[in-house]
Protein backbone atom coordinates (compact mmCIF):
# COMPACT_ATOMS: atom_id res chain seq x y z
CA UNK A 1 0.00 0.00 0.00
CA UNK A 2 1.27 3.45 -0.75
CA UNK A 3 0.50 6.64 1.10
CA UNK A 4 0.73 10.07 -0.47
CA UNK A 5 2.55 12.81 1.47
CA UNK A 6 3.04 16.43 0.37
CA UNK A 7 6.45 18.00 0.98
CA UNK A 8 6.65 21.58 -0.26
CA UNK A 9 4.28 21.16 -3.18
CA UNK A 10 5.85 17.88 -4.29
CA UNK A 11 3.91 14.63 -3.87
CA UNK A 12 5.87 11.66 -2.60
CA UNK A 13 4.59 8.12 -2.19
CA UNK A 14 5.82 6.15 0.80
CA UNK A 15 5.49 2.41 1.20
CA UNK A 16 3.56 1.71 4.36
CA UNK A 17 2.84 -1.70 5.80
CA UNK A 18 -0.68 -3.02 5.24
CA UNK A 19 -2.87 -3.88 8.13
CA UNK A 20 -4.31 -7.38 7.91
CA UNK A 21 -7.73 -7.34 6.31
CA UNK A 22 -10.14 -8.85 8.84
CA UNK A 23 -12.64 -9.54 6.08
CA UNK A 24 -10.16 -11.43 3.90
CA UNK A 25 -11.12 -15.08 3.63
CA UNK A 26 -8.61 -17.85 3.53
CA UNK A 27 -8.79 -20.45 0.82
CA UNK A 28 -11.26 -23.05 1.94
CA UNK A 29 -10.52 -26.73 1.35
CA UNK A 30 -13.70 -28.25 -0.02
CA UNK A 31 -14.90 -31.85 -0.21
CA UNK A 32 -17.74 -32.59 -2.59
CA UNK A 33 -20.09 -35.34 -1.48
CA UNK A 34 -22.38 -36.87 -4.09
CA UNK A 35 -24.74 -39.83 -4.13
CA UNK A 36 -27.20 -41.51 -6.46
CA UNK A 37 -29.66 -44.19 -5.42
CA UNK A 38 -29.50 -46.51 -8.42
CA UNK A 39 -26.74 -47.83 -10.62
CA UNK A 40 -28.50 -46.42 -13.71
CA UNK A 41 -27.95 -42.84 -12.44
CA UNK A 42 -24.68 -40.90 -12.20
CA UNK A 43 -23.35 -38.03 -10.12
CA UNK A 44 -21.79 -36.02 -12.97
CA UNK A 45 -24.40 -33.22 -12.95
CA UNK A 46 -24.21 -32.80 -9.16
CA UNK A 47 -20.41 -32.67 -9.14
CA UNK A 48 -20.15 -30.35 -12.15
CA UNK A 49 -22.51 -27.77 -10.63
CA UNK A 50 -20.83 -27.93 -7.21
CA UNK A 51 -17.39 -27.43 -8.81
CA UNK A 52 -18.73 -24.31 -10.54
CA UNK A 53 -20.11 -22.96 -7.25
CA UNK A 54 -16.77 -23.57 -5.54
CA UNK A 55 -14.94 -21.78 -8.33
CA UNK A 56 -17.27 -18.76 -8.09
CA UNK A 57 -16.60 -18.54 -4.35
CA UNK A 58 -12.85 -19.00 -4.74
CA UNK A 59 -12.93 -22.29 -2.83
CA UNK A 60 -10.46 -25.08 -3.58
CA UNK A 61 -11.99 -28.51 -4.19
CA UNK A 62 -9.45 -30.91 -2.70
CA UNK A 63 -11.41 -34.15 -2.87
CA UNK A 64 -14.68 -35.74 -3.94
CA UNK A 65 -16.57 -38.56 -2.25
CA UNK A 66 -19.13 -40.51 -4.24
CA UNK A 67 -21.61 -43.23 -3.37
CA UNK A 68 -23.05 -44.74 -6.55
CA UNK A 69 -26.22 -46.82 -6.34
CA UNK A 70 -26.53 -46.47 -2.57
CA UNK A 71 -29.74 -45.66 -0.73
CA UNK A 72 -29.68 -42.59 1.51
CA UNK A 73 -31.68 -44.52 4.10
CA UNK A 74 -28.54 -46.48 4.96
CA UNK A 75 -27.01 -43.50 6.77
CA UNK A 76 -23.34 -44.25 7.34
CA UNK A 77 -23.80 -48.02 7.02
CA UNK A 78 -22.98 -49.28 3.55
CA UNK A 79 -21.90 -45.84 2.30
CA UNK A 80 -18.14 -46.06 1.76
CA UNK A 81 -17.89 -42.53 0.29
CA UNK A 82 -19.59 -41.01 3.32
CA UNK A 83 -17.43 -43.08 5.69
CA UNK A 84 -14.18 -41.92 4.06
CA UNK A 85 -15.44 -38.32 4.00
CA UNK A 86 -16.14 -38.40 7.73
CA UNK A 87 -12.63 -39.76 8.33
CA UNK A 88 -11.27 -36.75 6.41
CA UNK A 89 -13.46 -34.49 8.57
CA UNK A 90 -12.06 -36.12 11.72
CA UNK A 91 -8.50 -35.51 10.47
CA UNK A 92 -9.36 -31.85 9.64
CA UNK A 93 -8.31 -32.31 6.01
CA UNK A 94 -11.27 -30.26 4.79
CA UNK A 95 -12.96 -27.01 5.83
CA UNK A 96 -16.33 -27.49 4.15
CA UNK A 97 -18.49 -30.28 2.74
CA UNK A 98 -20.54 -29.45 -0.35
CA UNK A 99 -23.54 -31.54 -1.36
CA UNK A 100 -26.19 -31.11 -4.02
CA UNK A 101 -29.06 -31.50 -1.56
CA UNK A 102 -29.73 -32.55 2.01
CA UNK A 103 -31.24 -35.84 0.77
CA UNK A 104 -27.91 -36.71 -0.88
CA UNK A 105 -26.36 -36.88 2.60
CA UNK A 106 -29.09 -39.05 4.10
CA UNK A 107 -32.80 -39.49 4.56
CA UNK A 108 -33.04 -40.11 8.28
CA UNK A 109 -33.40 -36.99 10.42
CA UNK A 110 -31.42 -38.65 13.19
CA UNK A 111 -28.52 -39.47 10.84
CA UNK A 112 -28.52 -35.91 9.45
CA UNK A 113 -28.48 -34.40 12.95
CA UNK A 114 -25.57 -36.69 13.90
CA UNK A 115 -23.71 -35.69 10.73
CA UNK A 116 -24.27 -31.99 11.45
CA UNK A 117 -23.04 -32.53 15.00
CA UNK A 118 -19.85 -34.23 13.82
CA UNK A 119 -19.18 -31.48 11.27
CA UNK A 120 -19.86 -28.76 13.83
CA UNK A 121 -17.63 -30.47 16.39
CA UNK A 122 -14.71 -30.36 13.95
CA UNK A 123 -15.59 -26.84 12.77
CA UNK A 124 -16.30 -28.05 9.25
CA UNK A 125 -18.97 -26.10 7.39
CA UNK A 126 -21.69 -27.49 5.14
CA UNK A 127 -22.97 -26.12 1.83
CA UNK A 128 -26.24 -27.53 0.46
CA UNK A 129 -26.84 -26.26 -3.07
CA UNK A 130 -30.56 -26.93 -3.55
CA UNK A 131 -31.46 -25.55 -0.12
CA UNK A 132 -29.18 -22.52 -0.51
CA UNK A 133 -27.65 -23.30 2.87
CA UNK A 134 -24.09 -22.31 3.78
CA UNK A 135 -23.18 -22.82 7.43
CA UNK A 136 -20.20 -20.48 7.11
CA UNK A 137 -22.73 -17.60 7.09
CA UNK A 138 -24.56 -16.26 10.17
CA UNK A 139 -27.87 -17.77 9.05
CA UNK A 140 -26.19 -21.10 8.39
CA UNK A 141 -24.51 -21.07 11.81
CA UNK A 142 -27.98 -20.82 13.36
CA UNK A 143 -28.75 -24.23 11.81
CA UNK A 144 -25.76 -25.77 13.57
CA UNK A 145 -26.96 -24.34 16.88
CA UNK A 146 -30.49 -25.65 16.29
CA UNK A 147 -29.09 -29.11 15.46
CA UNK A 148 -26.98 -29.07 18.64
CA UNK A 149 -30.10 -28.17 20.63
CA UNK A 150 -32.07 -30.99 18.98
CA UNK A 151 -29.31 -33.53 19.74
CA UNK A 152 -29.16 -32.41 23.39
CA UNK A 153 -32.95 -32.64 23.72
CA UNK A 154 -32.96 -36.13 22.18
CA UNK A 155 -30.18 -37.33 24.52
CA UNK A 156 -32.05 -35.96 27.51
CA UNK A 157 -35.35 -37.59 26.53
CA UNK A 158 -33.60 -40.94 26.00
CA UNK A 159 -32.01 -40.76 29.46
CA UNK A 160 -35.41 -39.94 31.01
CA UNK A 161 -37.18 -42.82 29.19
CA UNK A 162 -34.49 -45.42 29.86
CA UNK A 163 -34.98 -45.79 33.67
CA UNK A 164 -38.79 -45.82 33.27
CA UNK A 165 -38.58 -48.56 30.63
CA UNK A 166 -36.16 -50.57 32.78
CA UNK A 167 -38.52 -50.40 35.79
CA UNK A 168 -41.54 -51.47 33.76
CA UNK A 169 -39.64 -54.47 32.44
CA UNK A 170 -38.88 -55.61 36.01
CA UNK A 171 -42.03 -54.64 37.91
CA UNK A 172 -45.44 -55.92 36.87
CA UNK A 173 -48.30 -53.42 36.49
Amino acid sequence: MRSRCDFGGKATFLDTPRKPDRNATRIRRIAISSRVSTASQNTENQVRELRQVAERHGWQVVTEFTDDGVSGAKGGDGRPGLDVMMQAVARREIDMVMAWSVDRLGRSLQNLIELLGELHGKRVDLYLHQQGLDTSTPAGKALFHAADHRRATERMSISVRRPRNARSAILPD
